[in-house]
């Protein structure tokens, strides 16, 4: 999950403080798999998913409109921007991503992504960067030194590239940031100094040290069966309960401060900060993946906006 920018915290406490409270699910786009989302700094909404990259718009109506951004059916999961470009990861769609996944890491510039000029080659927009010693590179979140970190869940590792001011897709690395413990590390989040991730059902951190090198993990809280990607506020994780349907917040120590109903959304995948200019200030954005790999059903394959009421 991408880092939280300044600019949107003040936004977060209206979110924060009635999580646990009441809100209405309003569907926005549909998203086949619905993996992961990203606002970027001047507002533009991205979405992932088992089929394409997508970006949401509003047309002249206020009516969602969903944009394919290439031409290729292609899996996109973790997503993040550093300094105008897009980071994303790539694989093989569908059930290929277990069978032959062929993962890469693709990088575009952002000013060149028009999301009215229809889909283009994937090769007209994005570099690719080969990934053939990671297995199913999930999770991506970029700090703000240009430290990208990815989590690849069926080998149980966290990888590191370093990106070069000089040029924004040349990257050094992958590598192994060496934490040991891990099981299946999944959504990943930086606050400042601080790796956040899901490990299966738990909450893990470790400080990220000089030159991008990452100190022990420790458990900061564990006991549910699949969690899923996160953000971070002041410290504390925002966590998406995969099987619950819940999106919950954690304390610093990692006490379970607030948390919407149950099965609130279908199998949720990421959540995010709405705002403006498509979102009023103060709701939160999830993506729903329904039943894994199965891409065309109404029950998620979606990205909502969970507008919040008080208690």
């Amino acid at each position: 999950m991408k880092n939280v920018h300044l600019c949107c915290v003040s936004l977060f406490v209206v979110a924060i403080l009635y999580l646990a409270g009441c809100g209405e699910v309003i569907p926005i786009a549909t998203v086949p798999d619905a993996e992961n989302s990203l606002i970027t700094v001047d507002g533009r909404l991205f979405v992932t998913g088992s089929f394409n990259l997508y970006e949401i718009t509003k047309d002249s109506d206020g009516a969602f409109v969903n944009h394919r951004v290439i031409e290729e059916d292609l899996y996109f999961g973790g997503i993040d921007e550093y300094k105008g470009r897009l980071y994303t990861l790539k694989s093989n769609p569908g059930l290929n991503i277990l069978l032959k996944p062929d993962p890469s890491l693709v990088i575009a510039d952002l000013q060149a992504m028009d999301p009215f000029a229809g889909p283009q080659p994937l090769d007209t927009l994005f570099t690719d960067i080969p990934l053939p010693d990671m297995s199913m590179p999930n999770g991506l979140v970029i700090d703000k030194k240009g430290h990208l970190y990815i989590s690849d869940t069926l080998k149980g590792k966290i990888f590191r590239f370093d990106i070069l001011d000089d040029d924004l897709s040349t990257l050094d690395g992958p590598f192994d940031t060496g934490l040991e413990g891990l099981g299946s590390p999944n959504g990943l989040a930086v606050d400042g100094d601080v790796l956040f991730f899901t490990d299966g059902g738990s909450v893990k951190k470790t400080m990220i040290l000089d030159g991008g090198a990452l100190g022990p993990a420790q458990t900061l809280f564990s006991g549910r069966f699949l969690l899923d990607d996160l953000t971070v506020y002041q410290g504390c994780p925002v966590v998406c309960d995969y099987v619950s349907g819940t999106v919950f917040q954690l304390s610093a120590t990692g006490e379970i401060m607030r948390e919407t109903k149950l099965e609130t959304f279908a199998f949720p995948s990421s959540v995010n900060l709405a705002q403006g200019p498509l979102f009023t200030e103060g709701d939160i954005l999830v993506t729903e993946k329904g039943v894994i790999y199965e891409p065309t059903s109404d029950f998620g394959n979606r990205i909502v906006l969970f507008e919040i009421t008080e208690p």
